[in-house]
């Protein structure tokens, strides 16, 4: 099977495992570009250099994984970030004599 490509701007490749990376004509593959195994549906991401295995080879477990963790650290950051607006709006309020509300 040949390698081909779905859109010329997504640099989406799809191609058998046993065929050789993509190269666009002309120019670098640009980082950044994926190339999903249609027989195996493991996926590769060029990094600007090489291709690398996308997911750890695990599949969509590890991008989860990664999301979830983010997930965690924006809701700590949320809970500071609520922490601070009522400091600030107290200090506003003492200040100026104002009636900011300390949350939405």
């Amino acid at each position: 099977m040949a390698i081909f490509e779905k859109e010329r701007a997504s640099r989406r490749y799809y191609s058998l495992s046993t065929d050789a990376y993509p190269v666009v004509a002309g120019a670098n593959t640009p980082a950044g570009s994926m190339l999903t195994y249609t027989d195996t549906g493991a996926k590769r991401i060029y990094d600007g250099a090489l291709w690398q295995p996308f997911a750890g080879g695990e599949g969509d477990t590890d991008v989860l994984a990664a999301l979830d963790d983010m997930k965690e650290v924006l809701y700590q950051l949320l809970r500071h970030i609520e922490v601070i607006r009522a400091a600030m709006a107290s200090v506003a309020n003492d200040l100026l004599e104002g009636d900011y509300p300390p949350e939405d």
